[in-house]
């Protein structure tokens, strides 16, 4: 997890998180709290082997790390601004893969956002 911003932006702007930093550059140079994230066997996180990232590991797997990621940047900012419309809760942006999980995540789990941003994603019925 990458905190991609230096500046907490006073607004009714909650933080967002991503699973890519491609999109999120710009509202971190703006100054307002973004957070980028890999789930496990991408980017910098932990590559298990490609037999058992590729058949031994299940979407509620990878689901799972969205969780930890949207959850670890609830409890960082859900006493930051009282006024905020989400509570802290974060705006996910989500492209590709990543959109689908985050659909999965939010129809199937108790996991709580602001907003969503799907952008090209997955559906959560097939590719």
């Amino acid at each position: 997890m990458w905190n991609l911003s230096n500046i907490k932006k006073d607004t009714d702007f909650d933080n967002l998180v991503y699973n890519n930093t491609d999109f999120l550059k710009f509202f971190a140079a703006e100054g307002y709290p973004c957070y980028a994230f890999s789930i496990r066997g991408h980017g910098h996180s932990y590559k298990p082997g490609y037999w058992t990232l590729s058949f031994m590991t299940t979407l509620d797997m990878l689901v799972q790390d969205v969780i930890l990621g949207v959850e670890y940047v609830h409890s960082k900012h859900k006493n930051d601004i009282p006024m905020r419309q989400g509570g802290g809760r974060p705006v996910i942006v989500a492209h590709s893969n990543g959109g689908s999980l985050t659909q999965r995540m939010l129809s199937e789990y108790q996991v709580k956002c602001t907003g969503l941003v799907l952008l090209a994603a997955i559906p959560t019925f097939g590719g």
